[in-house]
């Protein structure tokens, strides 16, 4: 929330102030795509008129011919809806502008100054935010940019226009051809994982926060950790969390740090203590509010699993038999095929051999039903395995002839 909120800021910021032509936000790709919807979501709650572009730049012609074309369909839409509201349409594009001789920056220029007369709101600056997802020549790109903004006073094309513009991070090339250009803000818009995790630092170091608030982000920054393989500095973070859930009765909350301390555990071999964390998570999670379903699932799940690799096969079956049940109330059919899945394995290892060909069965017959061809494929194969050890030759036929059958693409 921290860094969506600056970005926000920066954005809004930027539009309120009059001084400055265009915010140039350096950003990645993955980065890119976060500032385009967080435009959106500031196009929706703001009266400026705005004009936003996100398709990957290859070259000038192509980037301009769409951004026209995209231009024209939103144009004609408008103008045709605007006579239900008793209010004219637009006026016509400039044929400048949809003339694919003339340079492309120039093309651009001419549509720009035109969008600049179409805002209902007097005053108010007309937004154009030119930000490829992709940027596949910098230097193509930084041309391009310098050409459509250039400008002469004291009556510059652009009165009345603010642009967001992008730089990649991996290639600034747009600072290198316009960092002495005046009326250019610079920003970077870092939102990757080494931003969240200083952000979410930040906010659990907040003293002006409220408790509550910075655990949640003491939380996420040991997952952080946890995904990044800092297993220690992850428990850590979790050991400081749990006393106040327990201390609070919060009981998702407890859970959830349980389950992911028990994972933590796990990858570090303790798997004695893995096995004690994900059991005594069961409990705060049952009587919690709702109760959270999935995070039931998941010690149910994990304990499941630790029993299947341990060999406790009786265990295992209770666990998974709790897991398909608690995926149903969660709606989540995979999982609890697999859960039967399993099951059916542990049954077989306890040579209830009627019991496992009957949760296989079921298996299959569902996969079928719900369009899981991977796990129907999966079972069968199961199924075929085990008539063949059983040396029952005509059922190990009628699921071969299934799996052929399956195998067999569809002409419908």
């Amino acid at each position: 929330m921290r860094l969506f909120e600056g970005l926000t800021r920066t954005l809004t910021e930027f539009l309120e102030q009059r001084d400055d032509l265009a915010l140039i936000l350096r950003c990645t790709d993955g980065d890119g795509v976060a500032v385009i919807k967080s435009l959106g979501m500031l196009d929706e709650s703001r009266s400026e008129l705005f004009w936003i572009h996100g398709d990957p730049f290859t070259t000038a012609p192509i980037f301009v011919a769409d951004i026209v074309a995209a231009f024209a369909a939103k144009h004609a839409a408008v103008s045709a809806a605007l006579p239900s509201r008793s209010l004219p349409p637009w006026p016509p594009l400039p044929a400048s502008a949809t003339d694919e001789t003339q340079p492309p920056a120039q093309r651009l220029r001419e549509l720009i100054a035109f969008s600049g007369t179409l805002t209902a709101t007097p005053g108010a600056p007309t937004v154009w935010a030119l930000f490829p997802a992709e940027i596949g020549n910098g230097e193509a790109w930084a041309k391009f940019l310098a050409d459509v903004l250039r400008h002469e006073f004291p009556r510059p094309w652009c009165r009345g226009i603010r642009f967001y513009l992008r730089d990649d991070a991996a290639n600034p090339a747009v600072e290198r051809a316009l960092k002495d250009r005046p009326r250019l803000r610079w920003r970077a818009a870092e939102l990757g994982p080494a931003a969240v995790r200083r952000a979410l630092d930040e906010d659990a170091d907040d003293g002006g926060m409220p408790l509550d608030q910075r655990l949640q982000s003491l939380f996420a920054s040991a997952q952080i950790d946890a995904a990044h393989g800092r297993l220690q500095e992850s428990l850590a973070a979790f050991g400081t969390m749990l006393p106040y859930y327990i201390h609070t009765r919060n009981g998702t909350m407890t859970a959830l740090a349980l389950n992911a301390v028990g994972d933590v555990q796990a990858r570090l071999g303790n798997v004695h203590v893995a096995e004690q964390c994900w059991s005594s998570a069961i409990a705060p999670a049952a009587a919690a509010p709702g109760p959270p379903v999935t995070i039931l699932l998941n010690s149910t799940l994990s304990l499941g699993n630790l029993f299947l690799r341990q060999g406790r096969w009786s265990e295992a079956e209770a666990y998974y038999d709790a897991g398909q049940q608690l995926s149903t109330v969660a709606r989540d059919a995979r999982t609890k095929l697999r859960c039967i899945e399993n099951m059916g394995h542990c049954q077989w290892m306890q040579n209830k051999v009627p019991a496992a060909l009957q949760s296989w069965h079921a298996v299959a017959a569902v996969a079928g039903g719900l369009g899981l061809l991977d796990v129907r494929q999966d079972i069968l194969l199961r199924l075929r395995n085990a008539y063949a050890q059983l040396q029952d030759v005509i059922r190990q036929q009628e699921i071969e002839q299934q799996l052929v059958v399956a195998a067999t693409p569809s002409t419908s």
